[in-house]
């Protein structure tokens, strides 16, 4: 389990906070947020993509949004 987690309840949510300064309420029952917990990131790749392409004053729309990871990954960018 990452280090950045803090138990929030027993039913499995726990607060993660991001390197880059993200803060997400996870449901580690979840396969999402059980991949944002253990691993630190939920598809990488993509996560990278938005990065290299997106400045600032873009604006984003995270159609389907389910944490909304790459929305606030856009949003820091």
């Amino acid at each position: 389990m990452s280090k950045n987690t803090k138990n929030f309840s027993p039913s499995g949510e726990k607060i993660l906070q991001k390197s880059n300064g993200a803060t997400f309420l996870i449901d580690t029952n979840d396969l999402i947020g059980s991949s944002l917990v253990n691993n630190g990131y939920w598809e990488p790749n993509v996560e990278e993509i938005i990065r290299e392409i997106t400045k600032k004053d873009f604006v984003c729309i995270d159609v389907g949004a389910y944490f909304g990871v790459h929305s606030v990954i856009s949003f820091l960018s």
